[in-house]
């Protein structure tokens, strides 16, 4: 009886402190590309902004594989933009690398969550961008 419930307390332990490892991980994220200052800012007139960017990060920005077939209305995308005053671009190929990645952040590129679902086919590979309404973030 006491070893199980050393396990209960060890498993809810591990869990509490991946999770705020996780959060401080996305805080890390939102820092990086705003700045400390803004982050800041937020964290002070608009504490919902930083809810939504940390679960924009956890789970509203997705890469999936898909049957090509099902997704040929759509115009793919040739590359892929950067979150830049510069218009920058980055290949898809570029693109997928940083995204398997644990440093990945959707912040980096010019895509956010709106009110809708937002569906984006990438050129040469069977993959789509696939990013959750503003909504959907927020209530998970």
């Amino acid at each position: 009886m006491l070893k199980t419930l050393l396990c209960i307390v060890v498993v809810i332990l591990i869990s509490n402190t991946n999770s705020f490892a996780q959060q401080f991980q996305h805080e890390d994220k939102i820092i990086a590309f705003y700045g400390q200052q803004r982050f800041s800012e937020f964290q002070q007139n608009n504490p919902a902004l930083i809810d939504l960017l940390d679960n924009y990060i956890d789970h509203g920005f997705y890469v999936q594989d898909v049957n090509a077939d099902k997704y040929s209305e759509f115009l793919p995308l040739q590359n892929i933009a950067l979150a830049s005053k510069n218009g920058d671009y980055t290949s898809i190929n570029d693109f997928l690398a940083d995204y398997g990645t644990p440093e990945f952040n959707p912040l980096n590129y010019a895509f956010f969550p709106t009110s809708e679902v937002q569906v984006f086919k990438l050129e040469g590979v069977n993959k789509i961008i696939y990013i959750l309404p503003q909504s959907a973030i927020v209530s998970q």
